[in-house]
């Protein structure tokens, strides 16, 4: 989420914890307490797809495929949903998103 949740973001991680952003829909500049990252020996990583070679983004491509894959099929990972709409709601599903009210995936279904 960006800038916005950071501090939040942070505020949730474990002792050594790791907090990796690859979206800005909240914002680009936030303020964050250093020290309090120290103590607790936290790991803050960005990254993004868009400026890589497509290369390399066939390969992040290929090692998820192999590394995370396998966890959603045995269940060991699963996708946090917040709620189904039908697609004729897609205007209310981009609203709610656009204010932050979703927590997971929005999915339009068709009927």
């Amino acid at each position: 989420m960006g800038a916005s949740y950071l501090a939040r973001n942070l505020d949730a991680l474990a002792v050594e914890g790791r907090l990796v952003i690859i979206g800005l829909q909240g914002g680009t500049i936030s303020d964050i307490d250093l020290n309090a990252m120290m103590r607790r020996r936290l790991s803050l990583i960005s990254t993004t797809l868009r400026g890589r070679p497509l290369e390399q983004k066939a390969e992040i491509v290929r090692r998820f495929a192999a590394d995370a894959l396998p966890g959603f099929a045995d269940g060991s990972l699963r996708t946090v949903v917040d709620r189904v709409l039908p697609l004729a709601e897609a205007p209310a599903a981009h609203r709610a998103m656009e204010a932050g009210e979703n927590v997971g995936k929005l999915v339009l279904a068709v009927d």
